[in-house]
This record gives C-alpha cells, sequence and structure tokens, in this order.
C-alpha cells in the first residue's frame, strides 16, 4: 500500500515546518513538477476471490474494481484482470505484453495485486509467489 499511497498523492499539500505548517508556490511547484515528469500512468489491476484450489475470498475483486476505478479518476489507463481473467497466462500476458507494447522511458507502471500468496523456503532462499486463480497448491510457481 506504501506504493499505492505515494502515487496517488496528487495534490499539493502543505509541509510541516516546526510547528507550523508552510506551503509556498516554490514548494507546491516542486511538488506538482514531480508528477509532471510522467508522459502516461499504467496500472495492472488484479483480483482474485474464486480461486480454483485455494480458499475462496471475498473482497478482492470488489477492492480491485475500486482500485481500477480510482486510478482511472487520477489518468491511469488500467489493464484489469477480475477472477477467471486472473489466470497465469492472463497475468503474464498484461505484464509482458500489454505493458510493454504501451510504456515508455517517461511513464510510470503501479501493478496492484489482491488475492492469495504463498512463501516456500527459508531465509534468504524464500520464494514468495502471488498465486493466479487456476494454481495449484502443490505447485504455486
Amino acid at each position: 500500500m506504501m506504493l499505492l499511497a505515494g502515487s496517488l498523492a496528487f495534490a499539493p499539500a502543505a509541509f510541516a515546518a516546526g510547528d507550523a505548517l508552510v506551503s509556498s508556490k516554490a514548494e507546491v511547484d516542486a511538488k506538482t513538477s514531480l508528477f509532471e515528469a510522467y508522459s502516461s500512468s499504467y496500472a495492472v489491476v488484479i483480483g482474485i476471490d474464486k480461486y480454483q484450489e485455494f480458499t475462496k475470498l471475498s473482497g478482492a475483486a470488489r477492492d480491485a474494481r475500486a482500485m481500477a476505478s480510482e486510478l482511472g479518476k487520477r489518468g491511469f489507463e488500467v489493464i484489469t484482470l477480475i477472477d477467471e481473467q486472473a489466470t497465469r497466462r492472463g497475468i503474464l500476458r498484461a505484464l509482458q505484453v500489454d505493458l510493454p507494447k504501451r510504456v515508455g522511458p517517461q511513464d510510470r507502471v503501479l501493478i496492484y495485486f489482491a488475492g492469495h500468496g504463498i512463501s516456500q523456503g527459508e531465509g534468504a532462499g524464500a520464494m514468495g509467489y502471488l498465486i493466479p486463480v487456476e494454481a495449484s497448491p502443490e505447485a504455486p510457481s
């Protein structure tokens, strides 16, 4: 969520200086120019409730739809994959085929996933996986 909070902080805000809030034109211009540095904004939003072999969830798809809507309002071009669309193949297509066709060097990309994840291994060798809709608990990778 930290990435999201940083990405959605579009409105110029007052800055803390000791006990007082200050908001000079220079401070506002500096903050605004940060967001003008991007040519375009893209997001891949994934939400899965209806897993085939993992425990079903009850809010991931709803949260993903809400996130996609908010990002769209903020100028992001959004690829949304919900439930049966969020297969391993569908996710990889969005990340490896669809995004590279659109994204340029001055663009930004946000990826939001709401669903199951799993870790395998221990310590520095541990590997985490986001679980697509059709994944098997025996072979999450």
